[in-house]
C-alpha cells in the first residue's frame, strides 16, 4: 500500500486506498519483491525481497486508517495459509440484541472440524461489528482484507502459473483436451462446459479458497452461506448448506481434492440446491474462458 502511495494526489486518502487495493487484486501475478510476511524459500528469495518498512507518518494516515492491528494479524495469517481448506468465516449481520446470534456462530464454528481457537485459528473468524457489517455485500471484505484474493504459497493467481505443479498442470491439459472433444459432439456446448463433469472438474483447480459468510439469512435459516473463490476473489461455485454438513465440503478442500473429486460432483450435482456457478465462471465468462479455453467452438 505505502509502496504506491502518492501522497500529492488530489484523490482522498479512501479513494487512493480504494484503487490501490483494486489494483492489487486484478494483479494476475504478485511480485515475489514485496512480500514482507511470507518466509522466504531460499536464500535468493531473501536476497530479492524489496521489503518497504512503514514510517510513523505512512501508519498514521495509510494503514491505520485503513485496519486495526487484529485485522493487520488476520490479514498477515490468511497470506501466509499453507492451504485452502482451512475456512475463513466472516460475518457480516448484526442487531442490537446480538447474544443469540453470538451464541449461534459459536454453536456453527463447533461444526467446523479445522477450527479451533486454542490453536491459533481465531483469525479465521472475522467477527467485529465496526468493521464487517456489510449486509448481503459480502464482497466487501475483500477491500478489507485482499489477501483473500490469492492462492496460498503462489503468487501467480493464474490456474496454469509457473508456480503451478505439475500434476495440476497435466489434470489442465487432460481435462481441456477432453472438454475440447466433449463440446465439438454436444448439441447445448455452452451446458456441456458449465455443468459437465469435465467442466465442472476444471472448475475445481480455480477454487482456492472456501468463504463462509454469516448474514442475515444465515441466522433467519440457519443455512450459511458457501462461498468457493478463486485467487481473484470471484466466485467460483456458491451454496447455501447447514453447519452440520460444512465437514463435508471442508475436510476434501485440501491438496488431493484433485485426486478425489467425488466430493465436489455431490455439492455440484446432489446438494439440495446444488452449487451455483459464478458469472465470471460461465462459458463466456471472463474467467471461464481462461479456464476451458473452448471459446472458439462456442462461436
Amino acid at each position: 500500500m505505502q509502496r504506491h502511495w502518492d501522497s500529492s494526489s488530489l484523490r482522498s486518502e479512501a479513494e487512493q486506498r480504494c484503487n490501490l487495493i483494486h489494483a492489487f487484486i486484478h494483479l494476475d501475478t504478485i511480485p515475489k519483491e514485496w512480500d514482507g510476511a511470507r518466509e522466504p524459500i531460499t536464500d535468493a528469495d531473501t536476497n530479492t525481497r524489496d521489503i518497504r518498512i512503514p514510517t510513523a507518518d505512512e501508519i498514521a494516515h495509510i494503514l491505520l486508517p485503513w485496519r486495526s492491528l487484529r485485522v493487520r494479524t488476520a490479514a498477515v495469517a490468511i497470506w501466509r495459509q499453507l492451504s485452502g481448506n482451512e475456512a475463513i468465516w466472516v460475518r457480516t449481520h448484526y442487531t442490537g440484541d446480538d447474544s443469540g446470534n453470538t451464541k449461534l456462530l459459536q454453536e456453527w464454528l463447533n461444526d467446523d472440524l479445522s477450527y479451533s481457537p486454542d490453536d491459533g485459528s481465531s483469525w479465521r473468524v472475522l467477527d467485529d461489528p465496526k468493521v464487517f457489517n456489510f449486509g448481503a455485500e459480502w464482497e466487501r471484505v475483500l477491500n478489507i482484507l485482499p489477501e483473500i484474493a490469492s492462492a496460498p504459497q503462489r503468487y501467480s493467481r493464474l490456474v496454469d502459473g509457473p508456480e503451478t505443479p505439475d500434476h495440476e498442470s497435466e489434470f489442465l491439459a487432460e481435462f481441456r483436451d477432453r472438454l475440447r472433444e466433449e463440446v465439438r459432439s454436444a448439441v447445448d456446448k455452452e451446458g456441456q462446459v458449465e455443468v459437465s463433469e469435465t467442466g465442472v472438474s476444471l472448475q475445481l483447480v480455480a477454487c482456492k479458497r472456501i468463504l463462509i459468510v454469516v448474514d442475515e439469512e444465515a441466522f433467519r435459516t440457519g443455512r450459511l452461506l458457501l462461498l468457493f473463490l478463486d485467487a481473484w476473489g470471484n466466485v467460483v461455485r456458491q451454496m447455501r448448506l447447514a453447519s452440520e454438513d460444512l465437514a463435508d465440503v471442508i475436510v476434501p478442500f485440501g491438496d488431493s481434492r484433485l485426486t478425489e473429486m467425488d466430493w465436489f460432483m455431490e455439492v455440484v450435482y446432489n446438494s439440495e440446491e446444488g452449487a451455483k456457478l459464478g458469472v465470471k465462471y460461465k462459458s463466456n465468462g471472463i474467467r471461464g474462458i481462461q479456464l476451458y479455453q473452448v471459446e472458439d467452438l462456442l462461436r
